[in-house]
């Protein structure tokens, strides 16, 4: 029968701390923030260059506010990445993102310049199509008859109303409006 020595190092000495982990854990989730932010402004940028309807423009533009949002709240993270030397932040880093915001940011100018007139149209369009709807609105509350009258009349203006909220872009770049 053989016998073992027994170990001079405990088994525990060998593995990490748990707070060597966490930080471990949290470095790896800041560059995947980084990662994922990146990609997105790629993401984003290709959709901007492609579009054709300045609508897909503002959804788009929705996006890109949301991004640089983020950024900002995530901004302190992303400095003091750029400060290390670990070589995972440079290969990963925020220079990269800001690289692709600034790209994104030109792609967006560019379509939004491209799309100007269209846009122009649409407000016009649609504040006219407003203006018919509040004549419309006026002339079917000076004709009210009945309370079941002014119950359709309100459902149609409820309607009409969160159509407004949706839209109103085009109606406060209206110089009419």
């Amino acid at each position: 029968v053989a016998i073992r020595s027994i170990p001079k190092q405990s088994i525990l000495d060998c593995l990490p701390t748990a707070a060597e982990i966490g930080e471990l854990r949290i470095v790896n989730k800041d560059l995947n923030f980084i990662q994922a932010m990146i990609k997105r402004a790629d993401d984003l940028t290709s959709q901007a260059l492609s579009a054709t309807d300045y609508s897909q423009l503002v959804k788009i533009t929705d996006s890109y506010t949301k991004l640089a949002d983020r950024a900002s709240a995530n901004a302190q993270t992303l400095k003091e990445l750029s400060n290390e030397s670990n070589p995972l932040a440079e290969v990963n880093g925020s220079a990269e993102m800001l690289e692709k915001v600034q790209l994104l940011s030109q792609a967006l100018e560019n379509k939004t310049q491209e799309l100007g007139a269209q846009f122009n149209s649409n407000s016009t369009t649609q504040y006219e199509a407003y203006n018919s709807s509040v004549a419309e609105f006026s002339n079917r509350i000076d004709s009210i008859g009945s309370p079941n009258q002014v119950i359709s009349i309100f459902k149609d203006l409820e309607s009409f109303l969160k159509d407004i909220g949706e839209n109103s872009r085009y109606l406060n770049s209206n110089d009419n409006a």
